[in-house]
């Protein structure tokens, strides 16, 4: 695994209400795909776009990317985004991979909400940060359906906490026929979606009472050619 930080700058994105702002998952997930290089002109899906920053960051280094997300105020941030910073990429309205249904791809980036959840902070109201009740809502989706999305030797980059179960979605991606691996990690205090949370997040047991910080990976998962 290689922790080393590498600088990324991040695109310019002008916040939209009800879509997730860029924070240091963004980050940490752009490093890493700085770190590996993608194959020059790659088919890149950024799944689950909200603003489009990935997909936006990935498409400026000549990549061809498409754009997905199931919430129209996601869709408009990110083609609002991908036109302030001067780039082209198709952004697509649906549910996961359902609007590139029988496409393949490269490289398929995710940061999806993976916060264990409270009922009061579930629906479409909180979408962008709502991981379900075990923060896997759409993690297992995601690890379980992404290989039929996948170029033989294409690569699933995807960021989670530890507080969604790590191991659990490298077990199901290395179900579905990939190698999965931590390829780049940090520890980052609570944010202000983990600590609204907090008391469930302790009643639960996905924290200690003492606990004031998560684990963020980024896991690489590869299909074999």
């Amino acid at each position: 695994m290689n922790s080393q930080a590498t600088a990324v700058r991040l695109p310019d994105i002008e916040p939209m209400r009800g879509v997730y702002r860029p924070s240091a998952d963004s980050v940490l997930l752009l490093e890493a795909l700085s770190r590996a290089r993608l194959p020059r002109s790659s088919d890149v899906l950024d799944l689950g776009c909200g603003s489009g920053v990935l997909g936006i960051a990935v498409a400026a280094f000549g990549h061809r990317v498409d754009a997905v997300d199931r919430e129209h105020c996601a869709v408009v941030s990110a083609r609002r985004n991908a036109a302030l910073n001067g780039v082209n990429i198709r952004v697509l309205e649906g549910d996961l991979f359902e609007p590139v249904r029988g496409r393949r791809y490269d490289a398929i980036l995710a940061n999806p909400p993976y916060i264990p959840t409270p009922p009061r902070f579930r629906g479409r109201r909180h979408s962008w940060s709502d991981g379900g009740a075990d923060g896997r809502q759409l993690l297992d989706r995601i690890c379980r359906e992404v290989s039929q999305a996948l170029q033989p030797e294409g690569s699933l980059w995807l960021v989670q906490s530890s507080l969604a179960d790590i191991s659990r979605s490298i077990d199901l991606l290395e179900e579905s026929g990939l190698s999965a691996d931590v390829v780049a990690e940090r520890f980052e205090p609570f944010g202000p979606v983990t600590f609204e949370r907090l008391n469930y997040l302790i009643e639960r047991g996905f924290i200690g009472p003492d606990d004031t910080q998560e684990r963020l990976v980024v896991l690489r998962a590869t299909k074999s050619s």
